[in-house]
């Protein structure tokens, strides 16, 4: 599929360099070959063309679903200039030109972008047009030398690249450009007039492609005319006319009885798909847990005098839960699979358990530390998950084989989760513990509620992961022949538990006292942090995402929590050293 995707990609680039005699240079005068985004200056109303069925990547989605992914891909936005993503998705199929010239396509970051002949000096220069690139000899050559690699000798720049040609091929088949070659455009909305066979791919068409459907020349006639009334409505800005229009492409798609395939499930859940799109309850969360935050640290100093006041944070954190939990219902129902087959699936459910969580301690203990916890690591967990589509691809997308061969995945990942969530709980109550360490005495009665706190829950995230683990092993073995491998992740996931049992153990046995269990929780988490992050994306395994060979950057972001989290536990070791030599003095004195 790589070597398609470059060879496509360089045909694009060699058809289009013969056919035009504009002379360029090395790069190529990037005044004489795009100009800045145009705005859709559009007054149709896209409503009714949203719930288009369309078959993409082995799945049936609505227009809405099709157009917000290859949008987002293209521009690494979910809004572009706060753009509809239908809007601009159909501006690139019914204006080429606009698609060949505008800057749509976003650039790669400055350092690998500039191996290119590209300096990005503010967020406009980020984004190049089609036209531009393709006249770029440079990216000629890059995808050259790409395509004569093996695919285990790539790196990091490399991959990067390789998601700008990705990019550059989706503007291509959308708007069918070259437009000198005559390219159809990519729209797969027509069925076959056959029900699929057995073993047989049974695949959608594009509308120039009906002739090859088995459908009769009175149907094709039809669908040119509702195609011409629809791209005339676009032309002239005519919203009636577009909605119309819209209406009898979607009816006429319905009438071609895509039923006949028993995946597609019907208009009620293409219209199920574009109602979750539109709430976005997932983006909302963010803010409803933010909002429960404030809440719990607003009432927080007040608890221990006003009774009930405890309430109120856990309804607001109970509220922003059940709207994610919606979002995952739906999602759930949309995919035919529970929510655990991706990381930003993952993320979502840790998110929802971490809430869970802070509402089931709080409704217990009545002291607001946990709802303020969960809400920050629900919060955070969300913003994460939404704010790194290219990091996290947050697309529906069908599971392997493998992870859908029998029922073990909808036990094992939901306990991994719910153990995560809990063991990320007890290791933000050790940061705060150590917080207040550093500033106060340790006799302090909030930092003993802390610790308290922090080691009840300890034992919650220790059984589960104990019980992930070895449902996990089952599951192995029913899938690959094996209970266990030493895979990367199982090996990380064994390790956290020992490290979090040493803690147990410790506190139970009287040799950790309070700073030494919160300095335990530390190292728990980064244990849990390199299970759930590292052994994913720097290790190479059957549970990984990282590609063999590959050479994978450490992220900023990572780097500088490290460097906080050593500098909080070097500099609380200094203050617990300092602490224990006073207190040898004065009784030496």
């Amino acid at each position: 599929m790589t070597r398609l995707l470059l060879a496509l990609t360089l045909a694009s680039l060699v058809l289009v360099g013969c056919t035009d005699d504009a002379g360029v240079g090395e790069r190529g005068d990037s005044k004489s070959f795009s100009v800045p985004h145009p705005a859709v200056d559009k007054s149709l109303d896209v409503e009714a063309i949203r719930r288009l069925p369309v078959q993409h990547k082995e799945r049936y989605k609505p227009l809405d679903s099709f157009a917000r992914q290859y949008v987002r891909e293209v521009t690494g936005e979910k809004k572009f200039h706060e753009s509809d993503p239908v809007l601009i998705f159909l501006q690139w199929f019914f204006e080429p030109d606009v698609a060949r010239y505008g800057r749509w396509i976003r650039l790669p970051e400055a350092d690998i972008a500039e191996t290119i002949g590209y300096e990005l000096s503010g967020k406009e220069s980020t984004f190049v047009s089609w036209e531009e690139l393709r006249a770029n000899d440079l990216f000629k050559n890059k995808l050259q030398s790409l395509y004569d690699k093996k695919p285990e000798a790539r790196n990091e720049a490399d991959k990067e690249l390789l998601g700008l040609s990705g990019r550059f091929n989706i503007i291509a088949v959308v708007a069918g450009l070259p437009v000198e070659a005559k390219r159809p455009r990519y729209l797969p909305i027509i069925p076959p007039v056959d029900a699929p066979e057995p073993e047989v791919e049974y695949e959608w068409y594009r509308p120039d492609n009906m002739a090859r459907t088995g459908w009769p020349q009175e149907k094709r006639q039809e669908l040119d005319r509702i195609l011409g009334n629809w791209a005339d409505a676009w032309s002239d800005d005519d919203r009636a006319a577009f909605t119309r229009s819209s209406e009898a492409l979607v009816g006429f798609v319905a009438s071609l009885e895509p039923g006949k395939d028993e995946r597609f499930r019907g208009m009620d859940m293409i219209d199920r798909e574009v109602r979750l799109n539109l709430i976005n309850p997932f983006s909302h969360s963010r803010w409803n847990y933010f909002l429960a935050i404030c809440i719990g640290l607003l009432c927080l100093p007040f608890m221990s005098r006003v009774r009930y006041l405890w309430i109120l944070p856990v309804l607001t954190l109970a509220a922003a839960l059940g709207f994610h939990a919606w979002g995952v219902f739906e999602r759930t129902a949309i995919s035919e699979r529970a929510m655990i087959g991706t990381f930003y699936e993952s993320m979502i459910f840790v998110a929802g358990a971490c809430a869970f969580f802070g509402i089931a301690f709080d409704c217990w203990l009545r002291r607001g530390f946990f709802v303020v916890g969960g809400g920050f690591l629900a919060c955070v967990s969300m913003f994460v998950a939404v704010g790194n589509p290219d990091f996290m691809d947050p697309e529906i997308s069908k599971l392997l084989p493998v992870l859908i061969n029998n029922d073990l995945i909808h036990i094992h990942v939901p306990t991994i989760m719910a153990s995560y969530a809990a063991l990320g709980l007890s290791f933000l109550l050790g940061q705060v513990y150590l917080l207040l360490y550093f500033f106060m005495s340790e006799k302090r009665e909030l930092m003993k509620l802390l610790l308290t706190y922090m080691f009840w829950i300890i034992p919650v995230g220790v059984i589960l992961l104990f019980a992930g683990i070895i449902l996990g092993g089952v599951w192995a073995d029913a899938s690959w022949g094996r209970f266990w491998g030493w895979d990367p992740k199982e090996t990380a996931s064994l390790v956290t538990w020992l490290v979090y049992m040493i803690v147990v153990h410790g506190r139970w046995s009287g040799w950790l006292r309070d700073y030494g269990t919160a300095i335990g929780s530390i190292f728990g988490g980064l244990a849990l942090l390199w299970t759930y992050y590292g052994a994913n994306y720097f290790l190479v395994g059957r549970h990984s995402y990282a590609g063999a060979g590959v050479e994978t950057e450490i992220p900023t972001w990572l780097k500088i929590f490290l460097a906080c989290e050593v500098a909080l536990v070097v500099g609380t070791a200094l203050v617990w050293s300092a602490r224990r030599a006073a207190a040898a003095a004065r009784k030496s004195g």
